[in-house]
Formats: C-alpha cells, structure tokens, sequence
C-alpha cells in the first residue's frame, strides 16, 4: 500500500518529492477497522512517513494545504467502510 501511495504522489507532483511526505489515514471514527489503521500508521512511520489518523470532520485547508492541527498532510489514504 504505501508503494502505491508514493507512487502516485510522484506522479501527482511530477518528480520525486524533496522530504518524505506527510500521510494521513482518514476515515469515519469509532470503526472496527481502527486497529487496521494503526498497523498501516505503525508500518508507514517505521519506514520514515509521518502518519496520522483522522476523521473527516478533523481536516482543515489553511493557507491552501491540508491539515489537522500542525499537521500538514500531502497524501491522503482515504478509508470509508461500512
């Protein structure tokens, strides 16, 4: 999954990126798929992806970049389930 990420976001920027970018896992809260996510986040920040988990009442653009809080998010890894 995360090759995949960044394979895209190569592709969305058009070169590679300059640092690792910043992931955020979003979804709706309160889900059974929460311990899933904290996998992929475990998994993508040992391989050096800051990751966060987030709801989609949590993101925010501010001066036209995606967040939550501090946060600045360049990949989203977007999960809605049922």
């Amino acid at each position: 999954m995360l090759e995949v990420l960044l394979h895209s976001y190569e592709e969305f920027l058009g070169r590679k990126p300059d640092s690792a970018p910043n992931i955020a896992i979003v979804d709706l809260g309160d889900r059974p798929t929460q311990s899933e996510f904290e996998l992929f986040k475990e998994f993508f920040e040992r391989q050096g992806y800051p990751t966060l988990i987030c709801t989609p009442e949590e993101l925010e653009f501010v001066d036209g970049r995606l967040r939550v809080s501090d946060f600045q998010i360049d990949i989203v890894y977007k999960r809605f389930t049922s």
